[in-house]
Order: structure tokens, then C-alpha cells, then sequence
């Protein structure tokens, strides 16, 4: 199977950057579509900026682009897309994208707060769902489509990588506090959870202002759900609106 690379995927979905070297977003000829770059380490924000923070190309050709680009977005209500992307060094400004994730990309709501445009999230969309909906079909000189389309082959010993990373120690002692508190059934939606061999009921603890997002480690920003809740408050359509339901459900309890 092969790699597809950012400007590959702009092609399979008939997407036009106005230059493909410094432009981070692109649009149908027909306006049907436009798709912008996301960052891998934003995408659990369900939120990400689309205008410069230093985060893309630092030069005036595409920040004036990409504002052009979102201002006709809003203006012809254009469905928008974003494309989710690897920075080779998160930490470098401007950034270079290191891969692209070929599989699916995020459908986006386009909202402006002062001179600063905003993608939120609204829901994942297969590529080969949006690829078969566009003119470009028929059109294809090489198998990238067929590529997205077939299952995998898989590995029959997958590859063995080592990583090395930081990550947010979560004190135990929270956790235990808000399951005891729920008494077995999911605070949002009241559902008990399923019965364990030890014969508690089980439930997940959710930060609910995300701890990538600066959110807390205490009582006040934990709640108890069952899996099914869980997983939409991470990537369900309806995740800022859940948010703010359970930070009222969490008060209320205090």
C-alpha cells in the first residue's frame, strides 16, 4: 500500500491549493469542498485553530491565503474538512508535516471569534466515502483510490516499535472518590454499569475538561460514565454540549 502525502489526498478529492508548496488548505474548483490542515496533537481538542499561531507557514503568502480560503468557506457555506496531519517537530515554528492520515479526516464547523477562525470538531469521515462522492473517480492515473478502498493486507508479525513519551500522572485517589460516588450507575445517563467477577458495577472515570486542555485532577472535573457515554465525550458530534452537561451534573453533586 502506498504512503499518501497531504497534496495526494488534495488531488483524489479534486482539491486545488493555490500553490502546493506553501498553501495548508485547499478547494474544489466547483466550491463543494475545501479541506485545511489539522495537527495530530490538537485533534482531541475537538477544537483547532485555523489561523496563524505560528503553528504553519510563517510567511505572508499563506497566512493571507488561508484567511481567503476560510473567509469563502463561511461566506458560500462550503463544507469543510480537515485533513489531520504529524509535524516532524511539534516544537518548530513553522512546522513540516511528517505523514498525513490517509484513512479519514474531520468533517468541520467553520467559526470566527475576532480575527481568529476556529475548526470544530463535527464528526470523522472515511476519505474513501468523500473520494467516491467527487468527479475525480473516473479520472485517477494511479492506484491511490483502489488503495483506500481495499481492505489491508495486515502483517502476519507485525513490527515491533519502541516509544518513549510524557504523560499526565492521574491521582488514583480522584478516581476512586467519583466511581464511589456514582454507586454503579452512569451519572450522565443512569445506567448501571456491567456487573464485574468482584461484583462492583463498572464505569469509567472521564476529565471532563480534557487534562491536554489544562483541565484538573479533582473531584470537581471527573465524572463517572458508562463506556458507551464515554467514548461520544471523546469523539461524538455532540462533545462540547456533553461537556457542558456534565460539568452541571458533577456541580450539582458537589
Amino acid at each position: 500500500m502506498i504512503e499518501l502525502k497531504r497534496n495526494k489526498v488534495f488531488e483524489l478529492l479534486g482539491a486545488v491549493p493555490t500553490n502546493p508548496r506553501w498553501s495548508w488548505s485547499a478547494l474544489t474548483p466547483d466550491h463543494k469542498l475545501a479541506v485545511f490542515t489539522l495537527w495530530e496533537d490538537q485533534e482531541l481538542n475537538r477544537r483547532n485553530p485555523l489561523t496563524w499561531d505560528r503553528l504553519h507557514d510563517s510567511s505572508n503568502n499563506g497566512e493571507n491565503d488561508q484567511r481567503r480560503n476560510l473567509k469563502l468557506v463561511m461566506e458560500k457555506d462550503i463544507p469543510a474538512y480537515g485533513l489531520v496531519c504529524t509535524a516532524r517537530d511539534p516544537s518548530a515554528m513553522p512546522r513540516g508535516i511528517k505523514s498525513v492520515r490517509a484513512d479519514y479526516m474531520i468533517r468541520l464547523e467553520i467559526v470566527q471569534e475576532g480575527e481568529d477562525f476556529w475548526g470544530v470538531h463535527k464528526q470523522k469521515v472515511l476519505i474513501a466515502d468523500l473520494v467516491k462522492n467527487t468527479d475525480r473517480l473516473k479520472h485517477l492515473r494511479s492506484n491511490g483510490l483502489n488503495d483506500l478502498l481495499s481492505p489491508p493486507e495486515g502483517a502476519e508479525e507485525p513490527d515491533r516499535a519502541l516509544t518513549v513519551g510524557f504523560t499526565v500522572k492521574r491521582d488514583d485517589k480522584v478516581r476512586s472518590h467519583v466511581i464511589q460516588r456514582a454507586n454503579g450507575r452512569c451519572e450522565f445517563c443512569g445506567e448501571e454499569g456491567f456487573q464485574m467477577p468482584d461484583g462492583r458495577r463498572y464505569l469509567e472515570a472521564h476529565h471532563i475538561i480534557f487534562l491536554a486542555n489544562a483541565g484538573s485532577d479533582t473531584v470537581e472535573n471527573v465524572i463517572a460514565l458508562c463506556p458507551s457515554h464515554h467514548r461520544e465525550a471523546h469523539y461524538g458530534i455532540n462533545g462540547e454540549s456533553l461537556e457542558e452537561q456534565f460539568l452541571e451534573i458533577v456541580k450539582r453533586k458537589q
